[in-house]
């Protein structure tokens, strides 16, 4: 499958990178370095178990049947990406269809899909559905209707260039927004030595990574699949923390890489490498906590 080969192909780019050249990580594997979450979704526990095999392959484990744990959150806990019982959200998106910029985009994608059988009128239809299903025809080398094939292109630009004019402050905080708070407290606790953690993976969705990109401003097209994020957190070299100093966040900078590549942040002026400080400064207005969610999701 082709989902399970690009895994692979993830997990042996971060051996390579944390294992063999950074040397973050141990030759074998260590459970107390490596935290791997899912979603309960079979293709991201699939990706997962892909992504363990190219990081640590069978050979590198401290026994030769040994498991790597992969952790997952209940529906209602999960927050790698929107929650559909958030009545705000579904508000949100329900007014956002019914604009008339996304009328105009959609409503002629949804006459010329008319002919393979599509009901609802244009508001109800997630064309992001469609796009995806696409992409997962292809990816599975499974046909393909011929005029999806046609409309690939189309479908595909709608939905990179419309879709993102929906990710609103609000959308972005109840989406993603809890995540952000956990990923900002793993820096934080990272920085603190209160974690062991070296190397924490999460496999999620395109509407998990979409999101993130829009807050740090390096959103240029709808994630396909197979698309990953990193989040560096570097100490300054030479610096060590000493008993009573509080200010070991100074010391500490971030560089972000999107499928693989660094990434100047337009969130953080610009910079490739983005003080802590000044990323926590950029993501804290979209990082909410999970009591706050529950009252947001209610307005």
């Amino acid at each position: 499958m082709q989902g399970v080969r690009e895994g692979m192909a993830l997990g042996s780019w971060l051996r390579d990178r944390y294992v063999q050249n950074c040397q973050l990580l141990p030759s074998t594997y260590d459970p107390t370095l490596v935290l791997v979450r899912s979603s309960r979704f079979a293709r991201t526990m699939q990706t997962a178990k892909a992504i363990i095999r190219g990081l640590y392959p069978v050979q590198n484990r401290q026994r030769i049947h040994q498991s790597v744990p992969i952790f997952t959150f209940t529906e209602e806990a999960e927050n790698m990406f929107q929650r559909t019982s958030c009545s705000k959200i579904a508000k949100i998106l329900e007014a956002f269809r019914k604009t008339p910029e996304y009328l105009q985009v959609f409503l002629p994608i949804w006459e010329q899909l008319k002919p393979l059988g599509v009901c609802g009128a244009p508001d109800r239809i997630s064309f992001l559905e469609v796009h995806n299903a696409i992409s997962i025809l292809q990816n599975h080398k499974l046909p393909v209707p011929p005029l999806l094939l046609t409309m690939k292109e189309q479908i595909h630009h709608a939905v990179t260039s419309v879709l993102a004019k929906d990710f609103k402050p609000e959308f972005l905080r109840l989406s993603v927004g809890r995540f952000v708070n956990d990923l900002l407290n793993q820096m934080r606790n990272k920085i603190t030595g209160t974690v062991a953690t070296k190397l924490a993976i999460f496999s999620a969705h395109e509407v998990s990574l979409a999101p993130l990109q829009v807050i740090l401003g390096i959103y240029k097209y709808y994630p396909p699949m197979g698309s990953s994020m990193c989040f560096e957190l570097y100490k300054e070299k030479g610096w060590t923390a000493k008993e009573g100093n509080n200010d070991a966040v100074k010391h500490y900078t971030v560089r972000v890489l999107r499928d693989r590549e660094p990434v100047a942040l337009p969130a953080c002026g610009g910079k490739v490498f983005c003080p802590f400080e000044e990323f926590v400064g950029a993501m804290s207005r979209f990082a909410v906590d999970n009591h706050t969610y529950e009252l947001e999701c209610q307005l």
